[in-house]
Formats: C-alpha cells, structure tokens, sequence
C-alpha cells in the first residue's frame, strides 16, 4: 500500500509540486463587500497558525497543508468553521472555501462561501529578476515572461534546470531521470515529450515517453503486469493503448485495490488480461499462463 500511496502522489495529485507552495504570508480579501485580512505563519511549511481580521472581529486560524491544500479550523465567538485556502487557477490570487459543521464534526458542502484573496507583497518595491535564466522543458528554454507568471503566481522561485513534462497527464521530472511529480495538464511549457526523456528502457511507452524502470514497477503495483507496448494515461486516470479508447480508469484500480483487506474484491484488467483481487485476507494474482496467492 505504501507504493501505491507513492505512485497516488506523483499521478493523480493536480497541484504542481515544482512549484511548491508556501502559504507564510498577509492576505486581503478581495472581491467581497466585507473587508478582511488574513495573516499565516509556519515553522515547517506543514502546519499553519494565524488570524482572520474582519468585520466579525478576530478569528483564529490554523490548518494543516497536504496535497498543496490548506486546511483546518477557524475559531470565532459565533463557533468554529471548517476551511480549505489554495492558489485560485480561475484568476485572482488564493480561494477559501468555508463550510458549517454539522452536529458530528463533519463540514458541510452545502453551506460553502467562497473568499477571493491576494498576497500581500512584503517590498512593494522588490523586483524579481529572470534575466539569465536557464529553465528548459522539453529541450526547450522557457520564456523569461512564462518563467515570471509561475513565479508570480504560486510565490517560489523556479529553480534552474532541465526538466521533462508531459503535457496529457501532467507528469514531470528532471531529463534523463524518473517522474518526480505532477502538475496540471497542458501547460504552455516546451516542446513535444521526448521518447527517451527518462532515458527508459523498458519498451513501456505512456504518451510516448519509454518508462525507466522506478516508474513502470510504480504503476505495475497499481495495473499488474504490464507488456512492452504504447500506452496513454491522462490527468484524471483514465488509460488505454496509444490510439484508443479509455479501456480502464486507474483511479478506480487503487480504489478497488484499498479494499483489499474489506472484503472480497476482483479487477481484471481487460488490455493486460491480468486479474487481482482478494477474499478472506488472500490476495491473489492471475494471468494466462500464471497464478500469484499470498
């Protein structure tokens, strides 16, 4: 389960973890007829702790941040609200959406509000230079003025490199070596993915990148066996042979292997026609001319 919280990590998250964010900061609500303002402040850029300061008086804040989400509690007089604060990819700044609790401590969906805010620059004045700048992907050196957008954005600093990045799933790494992590699809950054990016040599092509081997046993922990062959997978999970139809969604394929030890549980996947599933605590594995029980 471990490898498949690892492989989870690099394929299905949508946040871009090049760009890593840190939420340590001001904030003004905009876009509201209320004024507020929102202070955060970390020691391990994993837990949050701060103030919201608006027209219901001073509220305390604290959350936790996974997956490029912060999240947790705000505390007023009027009672506690749960949240979740990230980067607004529609325009503006940062997005908090606030829910009511109900009477177990679950929050509420349906009692969403929505909060535009935007960071407030510590030096109005300070300039971030991307002069010289040595950022490619996909062989190709990135625009100073691309580079500066996801810097202003996401509030980090690119560092200097040379990455690959697959612009159907949003997957990326350092050239020449494993996936690293993913960001979201179909970003103006590159040219076309290069079938040796990776400098893979399994002859396991996804979107026409030939998997190094670290990737292809991440994945097969998720599909089983998987042949030599072209494949594509895209940003929400879905899969099939290069040129086809979506024949599996692997998002579906972890869900169905986390139940593994619930009950009793089969998938068989119809392009590999490898089959796992469970019963009883045993695990098993089948294939044409192979069988696997633990």
């Amino acid at each position: 389960m471990l490898r498949l919280s690892i492989f989870l990590s690099f394929v299905f998250f949508i946040q871009i973890y090049l760009f890593a964010q840190d939420f340590k900061g001001n904030y003004k609500l905009i876009n509201n007829t209320y004024a507020a303002k929102m202070q955060l402040s970390s020691s391990d850029q994993l837990n949050y702790s701060g103030t919201l300061q608006g027209t219901l008086g001073q509220m305390q804040v604290s959350g936790v941040l996974s997956n490029g989400i912060l999240s947790g509690n705000i505390q007023s007089q009027q009672g506690n609200s749960f949240f979740s604060f990230v980067p607004n990819m529609n325009g503006g700044n940062y997005v908090m959406a606030v829910m009511n609790y109900n009477m177990h401590g679950q929050p509420m969906p349906a009692t969403t509000t929505y909060f535009y805010f935007e960071k407030q620059e510590v030096n109005q004045h300070a300039v971030v230079s991307t002069g010289g700048r040595a950022i490619f992907f996909n062989g190709v050196k990135a625009a100073n003025a691309t580079v500066k957008k996801l810097e202003d954005f996401y509030k980090v600093k690119v560092q200097d490199g040379r990455y690959w990045y697959d612009k159907v799933s949003g997957m990326w790494g350092v050239e020449g070596e494993k996936t690293y992590g993913v960001m979201l699809p179909n970003l103006p950054l590159g040219g076309p993915l290069k079938a040796n990016a990776s400098n893979g040599k399994t002859d396991v092509y996804i979107n026409g990148r030939n998997l190094p081997q670290e990737d292809l046993s991440l994945l097969q922990t998720v599909t089983g066996y998987l042949p030599p062959g072209r494949y594509w997978i895209d940003a929400q999970g879905n899969a099939g042979k290069e040129g086809g139809p979506a024949m599996v969604n692997l998002r579906q394929m972890v869900n169905n292997q986390n139940n593994v030890n619930s009950g009793s549980t089969f998938y068989r996947n119809s392009y590999t026609g490898v089959g796992s599933g469970s019963s009883g605590g045993t695990f098993y594995v089948i294939g044409e001319d192979f069988s696997y029980i633990h």
